[in-house]
């Protein structure tokens, strides 16, 4: 949230705090209606008879709709769904998840009758929050999904900057089957949030798509470019030992381990085993790779050989980043450990 408050508990709202919500993160009118409901408490039994229903003022009205009673809150959100001011939409998208039946049937009615889809495209964060409430599925599918599958509506609520709201438009937009193929790709590929990048790249190479996989192995998060390394064999394991994803890297080990640490033959080129041993991690790949660029853009690291070198490797490894490496210093005083693949 970007930092606006909703009033402490205890306290009206003023007409001040009103604007400042109303021009801030649309789930703090959620935090609102918590703490008007709250204070409300000290009208008692005599509430409806208290207020000056003929008259109420903006705050009046505010106080009416988010009130403890719904016998309360039901002529306020029937006088609300009047009302010009700009925390009518929040507050009457807070009311479609009320508690009571007939309080939800007004304030519902209320917002379809008003407020086109556009209107709502501001309380975006409000309306994913709320499509989340246990009453029924009412503002997913008759808020949220409409949103979402107008193409315009659909690209803004992509991109909202606030990651918990993109989270769950991305697996709303999902479950609707909203998002090609191609779409996910290049959200999985250049989104900035690892987590809409993760889960859509496994959802790409669960539907087995060749056409993805080799896409996202240069471009994906490191826990998709580690599936991939280990779908596309050998040869491509072997590119990736000078990942800078440690978890990548060792998803490419694997299967060199097991190929017996010999390259295979490609295109007519003989590559022999690996110098010094031929069971030893292949230092001289690591090093061929290490003034060439990863996929992601960044110099492959030179802190590779302490993973798969040995002593030897400690001027080369000083050479290129001017300090030895605490791995191959250990590598270089401690014997050899056997790694199990």
């Amino acid at each position: 949230m970007d930092g606006t408050m909703a009033p402490e508990s205890g306290t009206m709202a003023t007409e001040e705090e009103l604007d400042a919500l109303a021009a801030g993160d649309s789930r703090e009118w959620l935090a609102l209606d918590e703490s008007e409901r709250r204070w409300s408490g000290c009208y008692g039994q005599d509430c409806r008879r208290a207020l000056p229903w003929r008259r109420l003022s903006r705050v009046q009205l505010v106080e009416a709709v988010c009130h403890a009673d719904g016998y309360v809150r039901e002529p306020g959100v029937r006088r609300l769904r009047r009302s010009r001011n700009p925390e009518a939409l929040p507050l009457l998208l807070v009311r479609c998840v009320d508690w009571v039946p007939q309080v939800r049937a007004i304030a519902r009615a209320a917002v379809l009758a008003r407020f086109a889809q556009a209107d709502l495209a501001p309380s975006l964060p409000l309306v994913v929050v709320l499509s989340r409430r246990a009453v029924d599925r009412w503002v997913d599918e008759h808020l949220l999904q409409p949103m979402l599958r107008s193409p315009e509506l659909l690209d803004h609520a992509l991109a909202t900057p606030d990651l918990r709201t993109r989270r769950m438009v991305h697996e709303s937009a999902l479950r609707a089957g909203l998002l090609s193929d191609e779409r996910l790709a290049s959200i999985a590929v250049h989104d900035h949030d690892d987590v809409v990048r993760t889960r859509l790249g496994h959802l790409l190479l669960d539907r087995g798509d060749p056409r993805f996989v080799r896409l996202l192995l240069e471009g994906g998060a490191p826990k998709v470019r580690a599936r991939a390394v280990q779908s596309l064999g050998v040869e491509t394991a072997w590119e990736r030992l000078a990942e800078s994803s440690s978890l990548v890297r060792s998803m490419a080990q694997a299967p060199v381990l097991r190929s017996g640490g010999i390259r295979p033959r490609i295109t007519g080129k003989r590559c022999g085993r690996v110098p010094s041993r031929a069971r030893s991690w292949p230092a001289s790949a690591r090093r061929a790779r290490s003034t060439t660029s990863t996929s992601c853009g960044r110099s492959s690291p030179t802190t590779g050989p302490g993973e798969m070198g040995s002593s030897d490797d400690l001027e080369f490894v000083a050479a290129r980043r001017g300090i030895a490496s605490k791995a191959i210093s250990r590598a270089s005083a401690e014997p050899r450990r056997t790694t199990q693949v």
